[in-house]
This record gives C-alpha cells, sequence and structure tokens, in this order.
C-alpha cells in the first residue's frame, strides 16, 4: 500500500495452503498498539496485556483469510501468489501474465473482501450454535467473538471504498479505465482523494477515530502524490 515493503532479519515466513507468506515485524507491533485499551482490561479483569494478545491474534487471522481471498483468486487464473504481512495490513502480490483481464482484476480485488464476509458468516453461524447447545459466552469469548465480527464486516466494507489502493480503489480503476481510457488513472486518483478526505472527515467529527481518519489522510495524501505523477506523462492514463 505504501511502496516497497523492506525485508528484515526478523521476517516470519511460512506456506499457507502452498502460498508464501512473510509476516513483517512492524505488523505485531502496529496490531498491539491498536489493541491497547484499559477499558477492555477492566471489563474483562484481566492484564492488559490479555486485551493485546487477543487483539494482535484476531488481526493476524482475519488479515491473513482477506489476503488469501485475493491470493487464491490469482491462483486460480494461473498466477502464483504471495503474501505479505506488514504495518498498515496485508499485501497478496503476483506477476499476471497470459489472461490479464479487467474483469479478472476485478474478481480478485473483491475475492479479499469475500473472503472476510464468509469468515464473518462462519462466525455467526458459530455464535447460533453456541446459543442453541446453550453454550453460555464467558466475557473472554464475548470480546474474541465481538471483535471478528468488527474486524472482518467493517473493515472489509472500508476496503470496498473507492480509495486506491484498497480494494474498492482497485475496482474504481477498472472502472475509470474502462470509460475514459486516457484519464482513466488520473481520474481514479482525483476519486480517492475526493473519498479519502472526506471519510477523514466523518471518521474525526462523527466518530472520533483518530486511526481511520490518518489512515485516510495518508491515503488522500499518497493520491494526490499520485495524480502529480502522472499528469505530466502521456498515453492512456
Amino acid at each position: 500500500m505504501f511502496g516497497q515493503i523492506p525485508r528484515t532479519p526478523y521476517d516470519l515466513h511460512f506456506q499457507v495452503l502452498g502460498i508464501p507468506v512473510r509476516i513483517h515485524p512492524a505488523f505485531f507491533v502496529i496490531s498491539a498498539i491498536m489493541g491497547f485499551s484499559e477499558g477492555w482490561a477492566r471489563e474483562l479483569q484481566v492484564n492488559a496485556l490479555i486485551p493485546i494478545l487477543l487483539w494482535t491474534g484476531i488481526v493476524f487471522v482475519s488479515i491473513l483469510i482477506h489476503e488469501l481471498g485475493h491470493a487464491l483468486m490469482a491462483r486460480s487464473f494461473g498466477w502464483p501468489p504471495q503474501i505479505t504481512l506488514y504495518h498498515f495490513g496485508g499485501l497478496a502480490s503476483f506477476q499476471p501474465t497470459y489472461g490479464y483481464t479487467p474483469t479478472r482484476s476485478v474478481l480478485i480485488s473483491l475475492a479479499g473482501p469475500g473472503a472476510g464476509f464468509i469468515f464473518y458468516g462462519v462466525i455467526i453461524a458459530v455464535e447460533s450454535l453456541m446459543i442453541q447447545q446453550g453454550v453460555q459466552q464467558t466475557p473472554m469469548m464475548y470480546y474474541i467473538f465481538l471483535q471478528l465480527k468488527f474486524v472482518n464486516l467493517w473493515w472489509g466494507l472500508v476496503n470496498l471504498l473507492p480509495v486506491y489502493p484498497l480494494d474498492g480503489g482497485q475496482v474504481a480503476e477498472q472502472v475509470c479505465r474502462r470509460m475514459d481510457p486516457y484519464r482513466g488513472m488520473a481520474n481514479t486518483f482525483k476519486l480517492g482523494i475526493i473519498v479519502g478526505v472526506g471519510v477523514a472527515i466523518v471518521a474525526w467529527q462523527k466518530t472520533n477515530d483518530t486511526y481511520v481518519a490518518i489512515l485516510f489522510l495518508i491515503l488522500a495524501f499518497n493520491n494526490y502524490q499520485m495524480l502529480e505523477q502522472t499528469s505530466g506523462r502521456r498515453g492512456p492514463w
């Protein structure tokens, strides 16, 4: 999302379903910072470290499932993918070869949030089954289910906003290019600036969500920079 993701000696490497996964250490650091909550520690009556560890695990599983959605769709088209989890989230990368089309690009972009929504449905189903079986949720279980639903539903919806390079921005790119092959990319960045700034304002004024506000301001600024870079180019932008 924010350029080349540098490798470090502390990266974790493993495979899931035959897909290489690399985790940058900053992924865990940022997730832990986001998970710090004295309120939840008091609510659960546990050490403040416990909600941080739970949140980090929830984010790890959820983002990995999201990126697996992208990666498996890309692999189904014959393009071997790899996944990187880093400070601002995740990235499923692949090298498209023969058969790459705008439709396939859109399908790959939508497969990530789609995987998260399916996982959200599974979580709801498990909760419903527990209720039917008379299993009473502990405060810890309530926290885990609540955060899993929040991340996989709301983060998935936010990711569909038309702000490049979010998944919705990738879809918007294909639509803008189809509508105007020569100014499509520039129009994608303009849309990203407008929506990014708008979301940041709403997040700051209506929900007081500083993280979302800062994130979308950064995204809007990145779209502005990319728009400036394309403004002097010739060709189908």
